[in-house]
């Protein structure tokens, strides 16, 4: 049953990282590029998500929002998405301030084909690492939300629901929850 759930597992944290990269990586590009007062309000709406403990707020959104998959992906998407805004927002400071964004200006070109064709692509490695890394951690989130009985369906083949199934046999049959 286990084989069974890792696909599902490996496509929704796929999914999560992904929607979070995006998100973070288009608020945090403008952060960094634009700057000033919506450069602040960005930074202040991420420090409000950071604020909360990540599987609590996650909890949170899952409980208003519905037991389906849907909303706990959403859920998940939260509480990613802070990271993400404020590595690539220190990578386009850094990036901006170069030698060539300062010709790309002097050339003539546009802010936004700056920032979409010139300085995203050289700050990218740092959030490909990242995403990399978070792939793991949306996975024992996903399933330990999963595990305290978010689950849209008690047989949704999921680690979560697997653990938990097999924490109600732990005296008869230990290995189930291992």
């Amino acid at each position: 049953m286990m084989i069974l759930s890792l696909p599902l597992d490996l496509s929704i944290a796929a999914i999560i990282v992904a929607g979070s990269v995006a998100v973070g990586v288009s608020l945090g590009a403008v952060a960094g590029f634009v700057g000033g007062k919506l450069d602040e309000l960005i930074l202040r709406i991420t420090d409000i998500f950071y604020a909360f403990p990540g599987i609590i707020l996650a909890m949170v959104f899952a409980a208003v929002f519905g037991r389906n998959m849907v909303s706990l992906v959403i859920a998940m998407l939260a509480i990613r998405w802070p990271t993400y805004v404020r590595l690539i927002r220190g990578q386009v400071l850094v990036e901006k301030e170069k030698v060539y964004v300062q010709a790309l200006k002097a050339a003539g070109l546009g802010r936004v084909r700056i920032l979409f064709r010139h300085i995203l692509p050289n700050t990218i490695y740092p959030i490909l690492v990242q995403a990399t890394l978070d792939l793991g951690g949306v996975i024992l989130t996903f399933s330990a939300l999963m595990f305290l009985g978010f689950s849209p369906s008690p047989a949704l083949p999921e680690l979560g629901n697997l653990a938990s199934d097999g924490a109600g046999h732990f005296f008869e049959a230990p290995w189930l929850i291992v």
